[in-house]
């Protein structure tokens, strides 16, 4: 069993990637620290094509998961323009709480892996854009997935994409800017906002 715990560290937004590599340094000595910055591929439409980009997921914060927090914890303190660790009213470095380090792990296994240019770097853990479609009600089956379309007779059928698993997190549907709202609570979020796509994107894509 994975052992492994999942711990917030924040810093002003736009200062991850310089953190990162500070944190880096000082993390060559723990095989099992994985640092790692959440992103999400959202859409949006651009003179009638609809363009890909990548954005933080949670915009100020990196993570590391780790089975040796404490050691880690010591080497962290020394890291300079750190502003902030999760933590305690004692100060002590302490994992998410259960229903954070739940979805965050979540997170983490639906994510797909990708290096940075600097091999120095952590990696990137990339949450995809769920792709969807519009059916009629009618047309469901048994164990599909499918979201609120707006419209009484017709839904949005999840095809593949983390939605498959985060469907029940849905708490609005933005079918028009090709997103959804999930209803969370994790250190101060409430809602969090990920990509959808659909099939007929794809001919109006760049």
């Amino acid at each position: 069993m994975d052992k492994a715990s999942i711990f917030a560290i924040y810093t002003r937004t736009g200062d991850e990637r310089m953190l990162k590599h500070l944190i880096l340094e000082r993390l060559s000595n723990f095989e099992q620290a994985d640092l790692f910055v959440p992103q999400k591929v959202v859409y949006s439409r651009i003179r009638g094509h609809w363009r890909k980009t990548v954005k933080n997921l949670f915009p100020g914060y990196l993570f590391l998961r780790s089975k040796d927090p404490e050691h880690i914890f010591f080497e962290l303190k020394s890291v300079p323009k750190l502003s902030t660790l999760l933590h305690d009213g004692d100060y002590n470095f302490v994992p998410l709480n259960e229903p954070e380090k739940n979805f965050m792990n979540l997170i983490y296994s639906l994510s797909v892996r990708e290096l940075w240019i600097d091999h120095d770097a952590p990696s990137k853990l990339i949450l995809p854009a769920s792709l969807v479609r519009v059916v009629p009600c009618v047309e469901l089956q048994p164990g599909d997935v499918f979201l609120p379309r707006g419209k009484q007779d017709e839904v949005l059928k999840v095809i593949n994409g983390p939605l498959l698993k985060l469907a029940s997190y849905v708490s609005k549907v933005d079918y028009s800017n090709r997103k959804v709202a999930l209803d969370v609570d994790v250190f101060g979020v409430h809602e969090l906002h990920i990509g959808i796509r659909m099939l007929n994107d794809f001919a109006k894509m760049c």
